[in-house]
């Protein structure tokens, strides 16, 4: 076969590779279409992109130009016939040979940066500069390289308050291999404070200072900085990467003249490739920094760069990037200056340079939660605005930045003057004003959150669009959602016809046909329609209105289900004057930043949501058109596109898709959907038969009277569209009084469950435990092993090896169903949603008022099957508990009793032996050296791999011995490396003996359930009945788990008394450790003291860890909790503390002493091997 590989050099990138192509369009797009306030970016002028693109591209260039040429004029350097015959002559300082063009480059872009940081004092001459730094972090590094040792002193600005990550950040090189004292700025004043930077250098005499900040919005005094430096005999290093451009420009101070190397970047404000150079007045200091930035840090040099970078600085170098300069510090003074009139509060008082920060926490109105800088960038960028949150003073973390930072070199490229300036910043306060903050509890605090009008992101959008529309600087192709989803609503309304029948035809061009599609479309549709999207099956169909948060219409919809056995796929008919405004809406639902429910602004609709317009979005390979036809014309779309319509659904192909849709008062037509060729095609065919076509302005589904209806109103006329039944649809708490009155005769059953005395069961091991064992006790109604040599020993097997549990006594369950996401989600305070097959998740299951039934973990095989597992001790309430639910007879809420889960689920327990071979069963296996132990069992390195790649609370399915079994890593003692496994009851015994063989060389023993109680207490893991329920009532959150209730969902039994049970909790479970190892052993229910005497709370657990130490869990005053506080805990000699004072107590008593012990970190942490 002939093939000619040389073509694909010639080949363009739109035909190599489409999908790169198509998104450079985008981003260019993007660029063009959005408002671009991060100070840290600029527009790269096209000059510049071509070099970037140039043959250097291709070519390595290890080392250095020739010293001769680097000292040389630009002019002497251009003298190519000089520089060439002295080339070939001499040659250079590169490794590589074929670089005597990237000599000349990497020169001129040299002498011309000189040039541009040159000052009347300073010649070009007198500045070395190296322009090779990818980066500036590695510029930086390579600066530490040559100044200072590891270990040195070293100056810089705070990382919070302003200072960059290689300015000493703790998780940055600079702060691991220096020693840092970070200067920040003066709490009262918000600006820098040079007598107290004096006063830090001399007490701490830095070898370094960095003088330089990536958010501060003022100038340096580097006149104040060189006399602090020269004062304590350091070195001062400017890192202006931000202000590059205004200092060439001359809207800056220049620190040539006071700093001994000067570093910034050339893709900011310098308008340049992405990359950075290194300027020095000292002929020796610029031989430590060639040396230290090659070889010391980096190698080849990107040539295509620093030709890039020559060719940025010939632009730096003219009167009208000097005049855009001095544009870019004024509109920042004019931003800031709009913001103030407005009463908005800008962090440090202001700004004399091309950047200011919008300090969220001082906002005029005042909310009840902080706005942070996530979440408002998050709602701008919606809008059309692309800035970036940062941190100020005080801020604990950058996950809570309270401040937005907002630069002007962008949009002065793009045009804007004081006109544009000053309208955009009241845009943005316009939108940062209206949100409406709260937070979730994620697993490592608090997740800020927020939400706006929709009204409020539609008017943005459309401000930002008009202002962007003033200032075009070039235009590209448009590509549209869902990479730029902020294209306005439709503000000119068109006039539409309405009419109550329909004799003939009607062309959907000016309908709404949206796809709905994606992770969760189903649920998605079925939170914001009042109908009952779940039950739909592929051709089936229904009709829903849509209201916003205040009850108001906002369009009457018919959803077809076009779902396939892979995908779920639903198409929204909407009415011709609300489409625009239909799929807005749609989409920020979707997004998650709007109010739909004012009841409560936490609640979220399920999604995301693929949102795609069938007839407008350009990226979708095939348009799609349709028509609206009379009912009668049924043998008409039969004959024409060859199919059997039947009188209930409809018919979905991948070349047309046809329902049955419906006008609010009930009349039934024919929806044909089709791609727009065969839509014309079929219009003629029906126009030959004799059809009418009636005006595409024509409405039919509903009447132009209704659009003032709110939803009580609309509900009057017309309860058939609301399905009452369902846990939640957006509207539903403005009827939630008319659905009580209406539904006062629902009866529903109340959940009744006897606990069942019987004989003591048995796992399939207990006459091996009754062999080996050295105690067997009761346990949750079971005979189980407590241990084997002592609790002491298997407590340190496990932490030190690995320890084998038999935990086949807990409660193994399968739910299975199209609709079970929607039944889990209903039942358990987790979102079951989250999790894809392959993952599990902890979870709980509440009562109506809220109180803990069980905790349980939850393991997803596929889309349709859950394994859940349960305590032992309520497995079979748990069981009786889900089939409750399931009967479709239950009360979810107490307040409402006519809400109902959306269809039966199938509900097995896979213990039972009825499941035949799908019985599982739990043995647990503990500890690093699982690993090892149940590699040695897998025989197939495939399998051996996939164990090896498992991520924690993940799961799979493999073969060992030929037999089937489930392996989670997953466990209840704490450990890293932990599994669990879940097989054939009948194959325990076997697999039980297999494990204890093959771990025997790695320490692997049998372990009860003592030292599984110890490992968990330890760990701080909750016990049912000590730490979730039990005495106290102890709640999810109580228990130091609320991330684990998702108070996100608009429903789960439970929920609303759950959020009131809280406001009013004021304990919380702590963990603490002895002082003494012979203290007392403390038992649930023990009184807690602080250090005054005062009682804060009880022991719920307590047990002794690998050291002898007691280690417990208490429920203890929320206000006494403080890691590291001494407490004292009554160890009474029975289950009930029994403490005597004042006159009860007789001479001769013997009185109980509290034991000491100290609060600590509520989880164990992992102790760095």
């Amino acid at each position: 076969m002939n093939s000619d590989y040389k073509s694909i050099f010639q080949s363009k990138m739109a035909v190599i590779d489409k999908e790169i192509s198509l998104l450079s369009r985008v981003e260019e797009e993007r660029q063009l279409q959005k408002v671009v306030l991060i100070p840290s970016e600029s527009i790269t002028p096209h000059p510049v992109r071509e070099a970037l693109s140039t043959a250097f591209v291709s070519i390595y260039t290890e080392g250095y130009p020739p010293l001769r040429m680097t000292r040389e004029e630009e002019s002497r350097v251009t003298d190519y016939y000089y520089q060439m015959a002295r080339y070939r002559r001499y040659a250079d300082r590169r490794f590589y040979k074929g670089c005597d063009i990237a000599n000349l480059v990497e020169v001129l872009a040299q002498r011309r940066a000189a040039k541009i940081f040159s000052t009347p004092r300073i010649s070009p001459d007198k500045i070395y500069v190296n322009v090779q730094p990818l980066s500036g972090a590695a510029a930086n590094n390579a600066i530490y390289e040559a100044l200072v040792k590891p270990g040195d002193v070293v100056m810089g600005m705070a990382l919070s308050e302003g200072g960059h990550l290689t300015h000493g950040s703790p998780f940055n090189r600079s702060g691991k291999r220096y020693t840092i004292v970070s200067y920040s700025t003066d709490p009262k004043t918000e600006m820098l404070d040079y007598d107290e930077i004096l006063r830090q250098a001399k007490e701490h005499r830095p070898r370094m200072i960095i003088a330089g900040w990536t958010s501060y919005p003022w100038a340096p005094d580097w006149k104040r900085f060189r006399e602090i430096a020269d004062e304590v005999g350091a070195k001062l290093v400017a890192d202006v990467s931000h202000p590059a451009g205004l200092i060439v420009g001359g809207a800056y101070p220049n620190p040539i003249e006071y700093c001994d190397v000067v570093m910034c970047t050339t893709h900011k404000t310098l308008c340049g490739p992405r990359g950075a150079i290194i300027l020095t007045t000292d002929e020796v200091l610029a031989a430590k920094i060639d040396n230290a930035v090659f070889p010391g840090e980096q190698g080849g040099p990107h040539v295509n760069k620093m030709a890039a970078m020559a060719i940025a600085f010939k632009i730096a170098d003219s009167e009208l990037f000097r005049e855009m300069m001095r544009q870019v510090v004024k509109n920042a003074s004019y931003m800031a200056d709009e913001f103030v009139k407005r009463g908005i509060k800008l962090a440090n008082n202001g700004t004399n340079t091309h950047m200011l920060l919008i300090d969220l926490k001082r906002l005029p109105n005042s909310k009840p939660e902080p706005v942070k800088g996530e979440i408002a960038a998050r709602i701008l960028e919606l809008c059309g605005i692309v800035l970036n949150k940062n941190t100020i003073a005080g801020d604990p973390t950058a996950a809570h930045a309270s401040a937005l930072r907002l630069g002007t070199p962008w949009i002065t490229q793009r045009g804007y003057k004081e006109k544009e300036v000053r309208e955009l910043a009241n845009i943005i306060i316009d939108i940062i004003s209206d949100i409406k903050p709260f937070f979730y509890q994620g697993l490592t605090g608090l997740l800020p959150r927020g939400k706006v009008e929709f009204s409020t992101i539609t008017t943005a959008k459309e401000r930002v669009l008009k202002l962007n529309q003033s200032v075009v600087i070039s235009s590209v192709e448009k590509i549209g959602y869902p990479f730029m989803p902020f294209e306005p609503v439709e503000s000119v309304r068109k006039e539409y016809e309405y009419k109550d029948n329909l004799d003939g035809f009607v062309s959907l061009r000016e309908y709404g046909i949206i796809e709905v599609s994606g992770e969760r479309p189903r649920h998605f549709l079925n939170q914001i329609l009042t109908a009952n999207v779940m039950g739909l099956k592929s051709g089936d169909s229904i009709a829903s209105p849509l209201f916003d948060a205040e009850g108001r219409l906002l369009d009457f919809l018919n959803v077809f289900c076009v779902s396939d056995g892979a995908e779920e796929r639903f198409i929204v008919l909407s009415s011709p004057d609300r489409k625009d405004m239909i799929v807005e809406y749609l989409r920020n639902v979707s997004d998650g930043y709007i109010v739909f429910d004012r009841e409560d602004i936490t609640k979220k609709i399920e999604g995301p949501a693929n949102v795609i317009d069938l007839q407008n979005d350009l990226l979708i390979n095939e348009r799609f058109g349709g028509l609206l036809l009379d009912s009668k014309l049924k043998g008409e779309v039969e004959r024409a596109f060859s199919l059997n319509l039947p009188d209930k659904g409809g018919v979905v192909r991948s070349d047309v898709s046809v329902f049955y849709s419906s006008s609010v008062e009930g009349k039934r037509f024919i929806t044909v959907i089709t791609t727009e060729e065969k839509v014309d095609q079929f219009r003629q065919s029906l126009s030959k038969s004799g059809a009418k076509e009636i005006n595409s302005n024509t409405v039919v589904t509903l009447k132009k009277d209704m659009w003032s209806l709110k939803i009580g109103e609309f509900f009057a006329k017309y309860p058939q569209y609301f399905k009452s039944q369902k846990v939640y649809f957006a509207g539903e708490p403005l009827l939630r009084s008319l659905f009580v009155e209406n539904n006062r005769e629902v009866s529903r059953k109340q959940f009744k469950f006897e606990e069942k005395e019987g004989e003591l069961k048995r796992t399939v091991l207990y006459d091996w435990h009754k062999k080996n064992a050295q105690k067997v006790i009761p346990f949750a109604g079971w005979e189980m092993p407590v241990w084997y040599s002592s609790i002491l020993d298997e407590h340190n097997v496990v932490r030190g090896a690995a320890g084998l549990f038999d935990v086949s006594h807990m409660g193994v369950l399968e739910i299975r169903g199209r609709s079970v996401e929607s039944f889990l989600n209903i039942v358990t305070a987790n979102y079951a949603s989250w999790i894809q097959p392959g993952q599990s998740q902890y979870s709980y299951l509440l009562d109506t008022e809220g109180n803990v039934i069980d905790d349980i973990m939850l393991y997803r095989k596929s889309r349709d099957v859950y394994m859940i597992v349960v305590n032992a001790s309520n497995a079979d309430k748990d069981l009786e508990w889900f089939r409750y639910i399931n009967s479709g007879d239950a009360i979810l809420c107490n307040k409402r009793k006519y809400i109902n889960i959306d269809e039966p689920v199938e509900i097995r327990n896979l213990k039972d032996r009825s499941v035949g071979s799908e019985m599982r069963v739990d043995i647990s296996l503990q500890g690093r050296m699982s690993l090892p132990t149940l590699l040695s069992l897998i025989g197939r390195d495939t399998d051996k791999q996939r164990l090896r790649s498992l991520r924690r609370t993940d799961f799979l399915e493999m073969e060992i011995d030929k037999q089937s079994v489930i392996i989670s890593r997953t466990g209840y003692t704490g450990e890293e490396i932990a599994f669990e496994l879940y097989i054939h009851p009948d194959i325990v015994l076997k697999f039980w003996e297999m494990i204890l063989d093959a771990g025997k060389k790695y320490g692997v023993k049998p372990c009860g359930l003592g030292a599984r109680d110890s490992l968990r207490t330890e760990a701080g893991l909750p016990l049912y009945g000590h730490e979730l329920a039990g005495p106290y009532n102890i709640s999810p959150a109580g228990a130091g788990f609320a991330p684990y209730v998702k108070l996100h969902k608009p429903f789960f039994v439970g929920r609303d008394a759950y959020i009131e049970v809280e406001k009013g909790r004021k304990m919380e479970i702590i963990r603490f450790i002895m002082t003494n190892k012979i203290s007392r052993p403390a038992k649930q229910k023990d009184v807690v003291i602080n250090a005054q005497g005062v009682a804060i709370g009880y022991v719920t657990s307590s047990a002794f860890n690998g050291e002898g130490y007691q280690v417990g869990l208490a429920y203890v005053d929320r206000k006494q909790i403080k890691e590291g506080a001494k407490i004292g805990i009554y160890c009474s000699p029975t289950t009930k503390s029994n403490i005597s004072v004042g006159d009860q107590v007789k001479v001769g008593d013997r009185l109980i002493m509290p034991e000491s012990a100290t609060i600590l970190p509520r989880f164990e942490r992992k102790k760095k091997k």
